[in-house]
């Protein structure tokens, strides 16, 4: 009997870190979070994102990290300038992390509203949603970024939500036809930004590498490469 409430105990003590961070917001969400001048800046889809709200960051390339947020309200009309010319129609945040992260840590990340908790599964980040896991991926385009939130570990059927990222210069691609797809609500967005993206998006399946098979497991890439000249 006190082995059982023992155990009872323990797991109540960990209830708490587990759904720290699932803050107010009623159904996930997503975003894209850019490193720029020691700054950390997102782009949020969501009309009720808030300063103040806790959100996870997810930084997706291999071996893959997270972390807890705040959102912070931007301080000036320079700040965040880069990330607001990428995605006009997203709400515009600073990002303050509550615990560092490793070196190799940065750049490009997911913003993830709603999460409950995450963990790490072979070198990949799975957060733990209302309506269960979401698993994270990123590709390269011939000039950007592909990121995405899934279900379920490999690509398969729609996203629970896709972004893409301009990065300004010439990328190998190796995206699967999969990890191009928007979720179904985005499928139909009026956006430029997202008319934009879909171009993209086209381009990057034709160019995707045809030595990857479309039901392959898709673990995300590491961090991209420039494209040679040369080449």
């Amino acid at each position: 009997m006190m082995t059982r409430i023992a155990v009872a105990l323990l797991a109540l003590s960990l209830m708490p870190a587990a759904v720290a961070g699932a803050g107010r917001s009623a159904a996930p969400s997503f975003g894209v979070a850019s490193a720029r001048d020691g700054i950390l800046c997102a782009t949020i889809d969501g009309a009720d994102a808030r300063v103040g709200e806790r959100v996870a960051v997810v930084f997706p390339s291999l071996p893959q990290a997270a972390a807890w947020a705040r959102l912070e309200a931007i301080r000036d009309a320079g700040q965040c300038a880069a990330l607001r010319a990428r995605d006009p129609a997203g709400r515009l945040f600073v990002l303050q992390l509550e615990q560092p992260l490793p070196d190799d840590d940065g750049g490009i990340g997911i913003v993830v509203r709603g999460a409950r908790g995450f963990g790490q599964r072979h070198a990949r980040v799975v957060a733990q949603l209302a309506s269960g896991s979401a698993w994270f991926v990123s590709c390269t385009s011939s000039e950007g970024l592909h990121l995405g939130a899934w279900a379920t570990p490999r690509p398969v059927g729609t996203p629970l939500w896709h972004a893409y990222f301009y990065l300004g210069y010439d990328t190998e691609p190796d995206c699967l036809e999969a990890e191009t797809r928007d979720a179904p609500a985005q499928a139909s967005a009026s956006s430029t930004s997202r008319r934009n993206g879909t171009v993209i998006r086209r381009l990057a399946a034709s160019e995707a590498r045809s030595s990857r098979s479309s039901n392959a497991v898709s673990p995300p890439r590491s961090r991209p490469t420039r494209r040679s000249s040369q080449s």
